[in-house]
């Protein structure tokens, strides 16, 4: 309901009535004068339905939201991504087992090996990145709505992401070339 103040007369054909709507948002007391002369007080909330500040608002909240949503899927993107370098450098350390063994025996350091092997995940995540650059590229046009305060086409911002990639796919090399490294000559 909307509450009212009594109503005074001031002047002729001349009442105080407040133009409120309930919401619990902060209130500003505007007093235009009427064409009477005297002063009439009107409440306007300023985050109600309606007002360009509540559809702001809301902008800004769907927006928050969006965006979190956006970390979000590039935290589990670079996720599976890590996952699937590490899983596709173990598999190939698994595969070529008796190599590294045989290289162990014939006196090479583990530094070589994890170099081998960390050789091998550059091999793959170069053109991995290379393609993911050039998608984002293409991609650019759909997804510049969705960005605020950056160009679609900032390379800043696709060297950190081809960088943090390729920072990723190295560690995840490293971390089977490390375990390959440890191998026994004998065992294998």
């Amino acid at each position: 309901s909307i509450p009212t103040a009594p109503r005074k007369r001031r002047g002729p054909n001349c009442q105080q009535s407040p133009l409120s709507i309930q919401r619990p948002q902060a209130t500003v007391l505007l007093r235009p004068t009427s064409p009477h002369g005297c002063r009439v007080p009107i409440r306007w909330k300023l985050l109600a339905p309606g007002t360009i500040l509540y559809y702001w608002a809301r902008r800004e909240q769907n927006l928050r939201l969006f965006t979190s949503v956006e970390i979000a899927i590039f935290a589990v993107t670079l996720v599976a991504a890590a996952i699937g370098v590490y899983g596709v450098m173990s598999h190939m350390v698994t595969e070529r087992g008796c190599e590294i063994g045989v290289r162990l025996a014939l006196g090479a350091r583990s530094e070589d090996i994890v170099r081998m092997v960390l050789g091998s995940g550059i091999r793959l995540a170069v053109p991995g990145v290379a393609v993911g650059l050039a998608g984002a590229v293409a991609l650019s046009g759909v997804l510049a709505s969705f960005l605020f305060g950056v160009s679609s086409l900032d390379p800043a911002i696709y060297l950190a992401g081809a960088a943090l990639l390729s920072l990723v796919a190295l560690l995840a090399a490293y971390l089977p070339g490390r375990s390959a490294a440890r191998l026994d000559p004998l065992a294998v």
